[in-house]
C-alpha cells in the first residue's frame, strides 16, 4: 500500500495541484509494481481484515487530501488541468420535446425550431418538419446565473443576441428574422431550412479551399421549384445597408479587358492630338510668314514681322508638347503592363480568390 506523502498538504495552491498529480502517477506505478510482484510470488498477501483496515485508512487520508481541505478543494475546482470549475451554469428551460446534452456552459439541444422561449419559432407554433439541432455555449452570455437576487432558481431560454456562440441547424426557420439580419439583395426568406453560425469571431478554415456556392438544386427544402434562379452572395459589413448600400462586385478579367480598351482609346486620342498639333504648327508658320504681292511690291509679314518672332518662341513649346505626346504613349503602355498584366507589380486581380 502506498501512503500519500504528508508534505503534499504543506505546499502552495499550485504545488498542491502538481503534487496531487505526481502522487497519482506514483500510486499508479506502485500499484502496477505490486500486482507484478504478487503474480511472481515475491510477496504474500496479508489477511483480508488487515488489508481492509489499510484500505480504510488510505481512503481517510485521501479524503483529507482532496475532500476535507478547503484550500485544496477550492483549487481543484478552479478549472486548471480541465478540473471541474465553480462558475454560474444557467439551467436551460427545456421543452418536453427537446433532448438536452449539457456540461458546464456547453449545450446541445435537439428538438424543433425555437429561437427564444417555448412559444417561439415554428416549434412553438406546433409546426411539423421543423427539426432543429442547436449547439450553443454560454446561455445568457454575461447575464448567466443560476439563482436570482432572492435565491430562486432561474431558467434560461435561448437568446440569439445574448448567448455567447452557437451553430443553429434547422429544417424550417426564419433565420434572418431570428438573428436580426438585414435583407440585402438575397432577401430574408421565411420557413426555410438554414444553418446559422454566430460568435464574437467566426472562422471558416479549409485546408484545400473554401467554396461559397448557391442555387445547386431544383427544389428547396419545402419542395418549391427554384430552378432557373441564381441566388447571389451578399457580403454585408455592419448589418446595415441604408447608409452603405450594397454594390455589385467587380469581375477582374472583365475589368482588365475594359481597361485595356480604354487604354487603347487613350492612345488613339493622343495620336489625334499629335496630328492636330502638327497641323497647328503648319498653320501658325504659314500665317506668320505670309506676304502679299501688290502694285508696290511684296508686303512684310503680318505685324511688321513680329509674328515670325512670336512663332520662333512658340516653336520651342510645340517641340516640348510633341515630345510629351510620345512620352504619354509610353506611360499608358507602362500602366497597362503594371496593372493589367498578371505579372505586373500592380496587377489588381487576386491570384487565389474568384467570383462569377
Amino acid at each position: 500500500m502506498v501512503s500519500i506523502p504528508t508534505w503534499i498538504t504543506n505546499g502552495t495552491a499550485w504545488s498542491v495541484l502538481s503534487n496531487t498529480y505526481e502522487s497519482y502517477d506514483l500510486a499508479s506505478h506502485a500499484s502496477e509494481t505490486y500486482t507484478a510482484a504478487k503474480t511472481a510470488g515475491d510477496i504474500s498477501v496479508k489477511p483480508a481484515s488487515d488489508n481492509t483496515s489499510r484500505s480504510r485508512k488510505a481512503k481517510q487520508e485521501t479524503s483529507r487530501l482532496v475532500g476535507k481541505s478547503t484550500l485544496q478543494e477550492d483549487f481543484l475546482n478552479s478549472g486548471f488541468y480541465q478540473e471541474n470549475i465553480i462558475e454560474p451554469s444557467p439551467e436551460y428551460n427545456q421543452g418536453k420535446s427537446e433532448l438536452l446534452i449539457s456540461k458546464g456552459m456547453g449545450n446541445i439541444i435537439i428538438g424543433r425550431d425555437r429561437p427564444y422561449d417555448l412559444k417561439s419559432g415554428y416549434g412553438g407554433q406546433g409546426n411539423s418538419h421543423a427539426g432543429t439541432i442547436d449547439i450553443v455555449t454560454g446561455l445568457g452570455g454575461i447575464l448567466a446565473r443560476q439563482v436570482n437576487e432572492v435565491g430562486e432558481k432561474v431558467l434560461f431560454n435561448k437568446n440569439m443576441y445574448l448567448d455567447a456562440a452557437r451553430v443553429y441547424v434547422s429544417q424550417k426557420t426564419d433565420v434572418d428574422k431570428n438573428f436580426g439580419l438585414v435583407d440585402g439583395t438575397v432577401g430574408s426568406p421565411n420557413a426555410r431550412s438554414a444553418v446559422a453560425v454566430k460568435g464574437d469571431s467566426v472562422r471558416l478554415i479549409g485546408r484545400e479551399g473554401i467554396k461559397l456556392v448557391t442555387s445547386t438544386d431544383t427544389y428547396n427544402s419545402q419542395g418549391v421549384n427554384i430552378s432557373g434562379q441564381s441566388a447571389g452572395i451578399d457580403l454585408i459589413a455592419g448589418n446595415e445597408t441604408k447608409f452603405n448600400p450594397l454594390q455589385p462586385m467587380v469581375k477582374g478579367q472583365d475589368l482588365v479587358a475594359g481597361l485595356r480598351e480604354l487604354a487603347e482609346l487613350m492612345r488613339d486620342l493622343n495620336s489625334m492630338c499629335r496630328d492636330l498639333l502638327v497641323t497647328m504648327i503648319g498653320n501658325h508658320l504659314e500665317f506668320a510668314s505670309h506676304i502679299h504681292i501688290g502694285v508696290t511690291g511684296p508686303t512684310t509679314p503680318p505685324n511688321g514681322g513680329a509674328s515670325l518672332l512670336k512663332y520662333g518662341v512658340a516653336a520651342a513649346g510645340y517641340a516640348l508638347t510633341m515630345a510629351d505626346s510620345f512620352i504619354y504613349d509610353k506611360n499608358v503602355k507602362a500602366w497597362e503592363l503594371n496593372h493589367l498584366h498578371p505579372y505586373g507589380r500592380g496587377y489588381f486581380n487576386s491570384s487565389f480568390n474568384n467570383t462569377n
